[in-house]
C-alpha cells in the first residue's frame, strides 16, 4: 500500500492507485490507468462476440489486482455483477444463474460443471499450478 499510494496515478502503469480505481468506480470518470489483467478480460469478451451488455456476471475473488477492477469494468459494459468470495453462502447458486464466470482465485478446478448453465462463458484470470 505504501508503494502504490507513493506512485503517481498518471504513472501508475498497472491501475493500482486508490484514484485510478476510484476513477474507475465512478461513471463519467477516466482513470489514467486500467489493470491489465481486467482490461485483457473485457477484451477477450468483446472480441469473442460475447455480449456483456444485460448479462448476469459472477466474480469468483474480489482481489484489488483482477476481481475488484473487473467487476468495475463489467458496470462500465452494463452488466450486473455479483461478487463471490469466501464467505458468500451457496456460490454455485449464484454462478448457476450467471451467463458470464470470471473466476480471480488461483485454485485450481474451484468451480465445478454443475455450478454452470449451458451456454454460459467462463474466464479463469487466476494463476494455478497442475499437474
Amino acid at each position: 500500500e505504501k508503494i502504490v499510494n507513493v506512485v503517481s496515478p498518471e504513472k501508475d502503469v498497472d491501475g493500482f492507485h486508490p484514484l485510478n480505481i476510484g476513477n474507475l468506480a465512478i461513471r463519467g470518470r477516466k482513470p489514467f490507468f486500467i489493470p491489465c489483467a481486467s482490461k485483457s478480460c473485457i477484451e477477450l469478451l468483446l472480441r469473442h462476440g460475447v455480449e456483456i451488455k444485460g448479462k448476469r456476471v459472477a466474480i469468483i475473488g474480489r482481489s484489488k489486482i483482477a476481481g475488484l477492477p473487473t467487476s468495475l469494468l463489467l458496470q462500465r459494459h452494463h452488466a450486473t455483477v455479483s461478487l463471490l468470495h469466501a464467505y458468500t453462502k451457496n456460490p454455485e447458486q449464484i454462478t448457476s444463474e450467471a451467463d458470464i464466470v470470471v473466476a480471480d482465485v488461483g485454485i485450481p478446478n474451484i468451480v465445478r460443471g454443475n455450478w454452470i448453465k449451458k451456454g454460459a462463458v467462463i474466464i479463469d484470470m487466476g494463476t494455478n499450478q497442475v499437474k
